[in-house]
């Protein structure tokens, strides 16, 4: 697995567009022409190329392989990584305050129109949440800086089994499931007693 510790803005603000984020994501596993990316996402090729340069001229995304096919150059791209982290002094830095806060600000506002989107599709009269159901919750932990930090680092090690295992290979008739969550886990201010 490897990891790409986004340290620009510019990269950071395409890696919270939910489209730019899905599009990246058909490039993980495999290199991958914008035709194949376009069949995967139903949408037209034309549609993902603006996008595509974007992702590439901020180094997320690069050309692994060029060959002619009918007169034109058929590229393959693949992401610099198989993970993305923000890199901490990106959001702490008090220069890009304003770009912080605007990037949090998207990266909420995409998440609550994935999960509306998602609720008003499920089927409430189920007793017993299928896998499609998705699991939410708002959770408080307390404790010493060392618990904290043994927390995070449970956390982080919980996280790395999302990276797609590119030797993992499913049968024809097994279903492949794609999930998407956001996970947050910060200090809260201490309120004055």
């Amino acid at each position: 697995m490897s990891t790409y510790w986004v340290k620009r803005m510019d990269q950071a603000a395409l890696l919270v567009d939910t489209f730019k984020m899905s599009i990246l994501e058909q490039f993980v596993e495999e290199p991958r022409t914008a035709k194949q990316v376009a069949e995967i996402l139903n949408t037209k090729q034309t549609r993902l190329y603006r996008h595509i340069d974007a992702l590439v001229q901020a180094e997320l995304l690069k050309v692994v392989k060029e060959q002619q096919k009918r007169g034109t150059v058929e590229r393959f791209y693949q992401t610099v990584a198989t993970r993305f982290e923000l890199d901490g002094s990106l959001l702490s830095n008090k220069e890009n305050e304003n770009e912080t806060t605007g990037l949090v600000r998207n990266m909420l506002r995409d998440t609550e129109k994935e999960v509306i989107s998602l609720l008003e599709n499920i089927d409430f009269t189920e007793e017993i949440p299928d896998e499609d159901t998705p699991l939410m919750m708002r959770i408080s932990a307390r404790g010493s800086k060392e618990r904290m930090q043994s927390l995070r680092q449970k956390l982080e090690e919980w996280l790395a089994e999302f990276t797609p295992d590119e030797s993992e290979e499913y049968p024809d008739d097994v279903e492949e499931l794609s999930f998407r969550g956001l996970i947050m886990f910060y200090p809260v201010p201490q309120k004055e007693e």
